[in-house]
């Protein structure tokens, strides 16, 4: 299992096969809004291609998102020193 620091599961249901995760206050959705809708183009292009490569690894491990949509994107800034 991948775990994101910061990040908490607070529903495992092994029988299913689910997992549900702790809210964060940053996703995709809220992006979209705080632009009104238009983001910048270089932007765009960085998040089809970190949610591709995360769609990739989801799918060589056996995952299934099923209600992939702007508010269940979530956006982690990378801090550098």
């Amino acid at each position: 299992m991948v775990l994101l620091k910061g990040v908490r599961i607070i529903d495992l249901n092994r029988e299913k096969f689910y997992f549900a995760l702790s809210f964060l206050p940053d996703t995709l959705e809220d992006r979209i809004q705080t632009y009104q809708g238009s983001l910048p183009l270089g932007q765009v292009i960085r998040l089809a291609i970190d949610i591709a490569k995360a769609m990739i690894e989801m799918e060589n491990r056996g995952v299934v998102h099923c209600d992939i949509k702007p508010a269940n994107i979530m956006i982690f800034i990378k801090r550098t020193s």
